[in-house]
């Protein structure tokens, strides 16, 4: 089974936007019959009430932080400390906020929200 890195935070602390996007696609990784299995991250822990119930239980682990995530992209400086390393190994991590730390030990998919498009003025 492919083991996916998530990003969970931004469900945890709101329940609208960029917060129910994540929030809904965890869920429903979760219920695929043969989709991945979900370690899912969250640096700072707070919000821990707001852990989305519909999560199926052996889909996912959840993975409690214990640095918000400024200080984590300090310590993902020190050689041999990325955060793609821990908490499991994974395949690939799916971040779904800008503000996630950069990975250097494995592939990483991020979600873009709310990005401008750039169109030409007319004349």
């Amino acid at each position: 089974m492919l083991k996916v890195g998530f990003d969970i935070r931004p469900a945890l602390f709101d329940y609208a936007g960029i917060h129910r996007y994540v929030r809904e696609l965890g869920v429903a990784l979760t219920q695929l019959d043969d989709g991945p299995f979900l370690e899912m991250f969250a640096p700072a822990w707070r919000g821990e009430r707001k852990i989305p119930a519909a999560l199926v239980a052996n889909r996912h682990r959840m993975n409690k932080g214990f640095l918000p995530v400024r200080a984590m992209k300090l310590f993902n400086r020190l050689p041999g400390l990325d955060s793609g390393r821990y908490p499991a190994t994974r395949y690939v991590f799916h971040s779904t906020d800008f503000t996630f730390s950069a990975l250097r030990s494995l592939p990483t998919l991020l979600t873009m929200h709310d990005a401008p498009l750039s169109v030409p003025s007319p004349l």
